[in-house]
């Protein structure tokens, strides 16, 4: 009978494939494989790493490829946009049972070719495989079609991928086709599959979806971290593929030592993402005065810069990926990530840079160096710089190049990623590689025949346990008894993880590329040619520092030619070398710094905003002592301190001076750390021990070095923990005594506070209080009739000021005033401008300076009317205070917030004509003058003689009695009143208006 067509159109195909993924560009799978890797490998004949055929989808439940581009991308052309639309409407079950049907039945008719019935079910079943497989073939011609520019479009790229990977699992399905079940098992629950295929992370998944490639892909709740890249050796601090502390920390802050003797720093950087949605993607931005280094540590380009920075998660459970930066100075990294649906996550991470030190995140001290060109390796030396979980598989990439782990279940991760070493050239067997295929190349390395082509096949169960092993007892129901030897040879060599898939998974693509690769391992080629040409790939490997259980790391070289044949490959090296051990301690490192935290008092009146002498304040800090991040600090003085505020100066600046006062305490921080663990290993081989011995103490020196680094690393980190939280101390500020002439404010700024005050800082905190103050309103009234006198008053306020030691007139610092207001009445106004929010034009306050004494002095009287002369027979001089009546005001708390209507009888002070001692009034004019103060109010009553003759008419005397509230001044008599008013004429005539 005819080979099936499918088969033919497949094997046409997938050569086809090795061919035209060569000419793609490489597809992103995280952060490095671009440009900048391509050009890297194709100078080192490296294939070019390409993004594993799998389907970009939005929709987990779905396989359709989305239809999106970059932006600054052309739209589709038509043809491109058919092709992708093409391969969105494959039906990828459909089409896979209907090849596993014939798969079926060829085997049935393999083994009885005579059977009309058999031969009948196979014809059946091939129309309708190739019914079903007719769109896959229709959108492989419309791709051949394109023009180089369409299949350059992400898109384009995102569809071929898939197709490519659904043309893979149709030939593994015909090569190792699966049974009905008939009454079927359990499928695996979220926690089984969370446990088996999802352990290593750090939360558990949610929920799952099947991926294009057959197994499930879990979902879980979206983090993001990124933190620091722990790439020195691994230790108990490091341990695990993702970083739980960077996923669940807001923001993170590290300290990265200069490169010695260099203004720079190279800072390793790791981001991460866990649970990401399919399709989204992430961005690590970084300011412009950063510099993007490549993982040869030289200046990454435009284009290398933009693709480490950037990834897409396409089926991805996990990844990670670390870089480096060079900085001079202190930045901030950020990692933004975008869903499909448009919803953000953002973190960012601190990076301080210390003083000169051996930098242990040097990508020089790292190793990472170019290598002469093939069939040598492309480097001596390197690390997992990326990996991905994709299908329940993790993905790697080996400096920045797609790469593949060969020790299964073992660690391999950029998180303490050790530096590896060249080993040895290998190869892997035709059919083990296809270009482009990175999921799919890392399910077959791992599957018998890979580890076998690479000298890694072990034996991970005894073959003899198989038939009483659950294995064996789970599978009978869903693989024929032909295939028996097939899975006892993948119960010996494939671990519990890989048993679990086929067990449960069997049409997944791991399933049956582990068990295509077990059927090879017996030599059951089942008449099933391999889809790959040629001699096989050079493959590079990689090995870990002795006694670390990380990955062998395979690096896949240039395709081997029909001329070379590959028979130039050395034999893997055997075990017999000198060598020599090695273990270095645990180091210790140690630290410390100081802090100030200085008080300094700004004591203000409220309404004045004049400073205040005087006050006393406690300051008391909120902790004195406490341990940050392993380290302890202490205050001291350890408690609270008390200021008397001063600073008053005997000038005309007096008021504006003072207030003040000082505290500090000082911190001191300290704290010690010891590296987490001790390093050991082994060198060699050599070709001596005196080699081996050489080389041990240069590994244990730089081991030391690197411990004492981690652990400076640890205190440096605390210090900056412990900077970062003793960056500010809360201070209790309280008023405990008040000054005489003041009142607690309670407001804001007022008597009792919490203040936060800044490390290393000279900030002054100001506090106010609410001065006395009060009123002074005058009423002028003729003392005949008692009506409002309609001329004017002219008054003086003096002020006491304790800087001259005199009350001082209008002008300076006094800028007290008698107004008249609109209703006839007289108001002391202030015409001081102190710049605070309160209205202040009408009240007298009391100040330091003024001690709240004032003397109100009526200057002039209204026209009309006598003065307010303290001997009416000796006036003083007009228009002065010399010679007047006063009134003394002093604002005390009796009387304060109060308003005072001046009269008469407020009469409590003299004004003399010139100084004689005593307290000394200082005129406008500039007149020195002796102003006699009582303790008492004096009497205000004026009796006037009239009639000195006792012959007229007229009353003999007029007497002025106060009356409280009003200010009374006396008529001069009018002459043309009467003869009975002439004695009093004359007495008038003598001192009116003055």
């Amino acid at each position: 009978m005819k080979r099936h067509t499918v088969r033919q159109r497949l094997a046409a195909f997938l050569l086809a494939a090795l061919m035209s993924l060569s000419w793609l560009p490489p597809l992103p799978a995280f952060a490095e494989d671009d440009a900048a890797v391509t050009a890297s490998a194709a100078e080192n004949d490296l294939p070019s790493p390409e993004n594993e055929a799998t389907p970009e989808t939005s929709d987990p439940e779905s396989n359709v490829v989305e239809d999106e581009t970059s932006e600054g991308d052309t739209s589709l052309s038509e043809a491109a946009q058919k092709f992708v639309d093409s391969v969105n409407a494959l039906d990828r079950d459909s089409i896979l049972s209907a090849v596993n049907t014939w798969a079926l039945a060829s085997q049935a008719w393999q083994a009885e070719k005579d059977n009309p019935d058999l031969t009948a079910a196979l014809e059946t079943a091939t129309a309708a495989s190739d019914e079903a497989a007719a769109p896959v073939y229709a959108a492989e011609d419309l791709y051949i079609a394109l023009t180089d520019e369409d299949r350059a479009q992400e898109a384009v790229q995102t569809a071929y991928s898939a197709l490519a990977a659904l043309f893979v699992t149709m030939q593994l399905t015909m090569e190792n086709p699966t049974a009905p079940e008939e009454g079927g098992g359990t499928p695996p629950d979220q926690d089984e599959i969370a446990t088996v295929l999802y352990g290593e992370l750090p939360d558990a998944p949610t929920g799952s979806y099947m991926g294009s490639y057959g197994l499930p892909i879990a979902t879980g709740d979206t983090k993001i971290g990124i933190g620091y890249w722990g790439n020195e050796l691994l230790s108990a601090d490091n341990q695990g593929r993702l970083d739980a502390q960077a996923l669940n920390s807001d923001a993170m802050t590290i300290v990265v030592s200069r490169q010695e003797g260099e203004s720079y720093a190279v800072v390793p950087i790791m981001v991460e993402v866990e649970y990401p949605a399919n399709n989204s993607t992430s961005q690590v931005i970084l300011p412009d005065n950063v510099t993007v280094l490549d993982y040869d540590g030289t200046e990454a380009d435009a284009d290398e810069t933009s693709q480490i920075l950037s990834g897409t998660y396409v089926e991805t459970s996990a990844a990670a990926t670390g870089l480096y930066v060079k900085a001079e100075d202190d930045f901030v990294a950020e990692f933004s990530y975008t869903a499909p649906d448009g919803s953000k996550l953002h973190k960012t991470l601190q990076v301080k840079l210390g003083e000169n030190t051996a930098n242990k995140a040097s990508i020089q001290s790292n190793g990472i160096t170019t290598y002469a060109a093939t069939p040598t390796p492309p480097w001596t030396t390197g690390k997992i710089t990326s990996i991905a979980y994709e299908g329940g598989t993790w993905l790697v990439w080996f400096n920045g190049v797609e790469a593949y782990c060969c020790s299964h279940g073992l660690s391999g991760q950029p998180n303490g990623c050790p530096t590896y070493s060249f080993s040895y050239v290998s190869k892997l067997e035709p059919g083990q590689y296809t270009p482009g295929a990175h999921y799919l190349n890392q399910i077959n390395i791992w599957g018998g025949l890979g580890q076998l082509s690479l000298g890694l096949l072990t034996e991970k169960h005894d073959p003899t346990d198989y038939g009483s092993s659950d294995f064996a007892a789970d599978t009978v129901a869903t693989y024929s008894a032909t295939e028996n030897d097939m899975l006892k040879a993948a119960y010996q060599y494939y671990d519990d993880t890989q048993l679990w898939i086929i067990k449960n998974y069997p049409d997944s693509a791991a399933a049956k590329a582990y068990l295509s690769a077990a059927a090879q391992l017996l030599g059951a080629d089942n008449g099933v040619s391999t889809f790959a040409s040629g001699k096989g790939y050079y493959t590079y490997i990689y090995s870990p520092p002795a006694g670390y259980a990380w990955q062998i790391i395979a690096l896949i070289g240039p395709e081997i030619t029909d001329e070379e044949g590959g028979t130039d490959i050395p034999d893997i090296p055997d075990a017999e070398y000198y060598s020599a051990n090695w273990t270095a301690p645990a180091q210790s490192a140690s630290g410390s710094f100081d802090l100030t935290f200085t008080v300094n008092t700004d004591k203000q009146q409220l309404e004045t905003a004049e400073k205040i002498d005087g006050a006393t304040i406690t300051i008391t800090p909120s902790k004195t002592s406490g341990s940050i991040d392993g380290g302890s600090w202490q205050m001291s003085p350890a408690g609270a301190q008390t200021i008397t505020t001063t600073g008053h100066t005997n000038d005309d600046n007096y008021q504006n001076n003072g207030g003040d006062g000082t505290v500090s305490w000082t911190v001191h921080y300290e704290v010690s750390k010891t590296s987490t663990t001790t390093l050991s290993g082994q060198e060699g081989p050599y070709s001596s021990q005196a080699e081996a011995d050489a080389a041990a103490e240069a590994a244990k020196n730089a081991a030391i070095s690197q411990l004492q680094n981690e652990a400076q690393g640890m205190v440096d980190a605390a210090i900056a923990a412990a900077r970062a939280e003793l960056a500010s101390i809360v201070f209790q500020y309280d008023e405990i005594d008040v000054p005489y002439g003041f009142e607690e404010f309670s407001g804001a700024l007022g008597s009792h506070q919490t203040i936060t005050v800044p490390a290393d800082s000279n900030n002054h905190y100001v506090m106010k209080n609410d001065e006395w103050s009060l009123q002074v309103t005058l009423e002028k009234v003729d003392s005949e009739t008692g009506q409002q006198i309609a001329a004017e008053t002219e008054f003086q306020v003096f002020e006491w000021d304790v800087v001259t030691e005199q009350y001082i007139p209008f002008g300076g610092y006094n800028q007290y005033t008698v107004v008249r207001n609109e209703n006839g009445n007289y108001s002391v106004a202030n015409g001081t401008n102190y710049g605070t929010e309160f209205d202040t034009s009408r009240k007298m306050y009391y100040t330091q300076r003024n001690e709240g004494k004032f003397i109100i002095v009526e200057t002039r009287a209204p026209s009309g009317y006598y003065g307010d002369w303290t001997d009416v027979e000796h006036p003083g001089t007009a228009g002065t205070p010399l010679g007047k009546r006063a009134y003394y005001i002093e604002i005390t708390k009796d009387n304060d917030g109060s308003v005072i209507t001046l009269d008469n009888s407020h009469y409590n002070a003299d004004v003399a004509m010139e100084y004689t001692g005593g307290t000394k009034l200082l005129t406008a004019e500039g007149v020195e003058a002796t102003v006699t103060i009582y303790d008492q109010y004096q009497d205000a009553g004026r009796a006037y003689n009239t009639d000195n003759s006792k012959t007229a008419a007229n009353e003999d005397s007029y007497t002025m009695t106060p009356i409280s509230g009003v200010m009374q001044n006396d008529r001069v008599p009018d002459p043309f009143r009467g003869c009975q008013n002439s004695s009093r004429l004359r007495y008038g005539n003598h001192a009116a208006g003055l």
